[in-house]
């Protein structure tokens, strides 16, 4: 290979493998998170958002965010930016949409859905938009990890 190449599939293994290792870290919170919601709460129906869905789901997502930000840094020169902007208001979307969508016909469970999904949005949303640009230019992180 030559050093171009080299270089570039360097850069896009990083990105694809920040994404992973920031959705491990995601699912793991988020999975902390919805068993603390959940216990706090009455019971109510696990079947659209449970652990397995968080975790799998969660990797696979930021797998795909991760070739997002791949893509990004192949086609422009600020792609640390444009992704902030872009998963921010991704976010922002999400959650306005989540607060006036309605997930049972039981008030009660309504509203305790809307509390998780919400949870999980915001902090699916702040790792994505945060953690991915800031340990893609980590050295350490390079390093020790990827």
């Amino acid at each position: 290979m030559d050093t171009q190449s080299s270089a570039s599939f360097e850069g896009s293994y990083r990105a694809m493998m920040t994404g992973v290792f920031v959705g491990i870290v995601d699912a793991v919170i988020c999975c902390i998170y919805n068993v603390v919601f959940r216990s706090s709460r009455h019971y109510f129906s696990s079947t659209l958002l449970n652990i397995s869905y968080i975790i799998f789901g969660m990797l696979f997502v930021f797998f795909l965010i991760g070739l997002v930000f791949m893509l990004l840094h192949r086609l422009t020169g600020k792609a640390d930016l444009i992704f902030v902007l872009l998963f921010c208001a991704g976010t922002i979307l999400a959650v306005s949409a989540i607060r006036s969508g309605h997930f049972s016909p039981d008030p009660v469970e309504d509203i305790s859905l809307r509390g998780e999904y919400t949870g999980v949005t915001i902090i699916s949303g702040i790792l994505a938009t945060i953690g991915i640009p800031l340990l893609h230019r980590s050295h350490k992180f390079e390093l020790y990890v990827v």
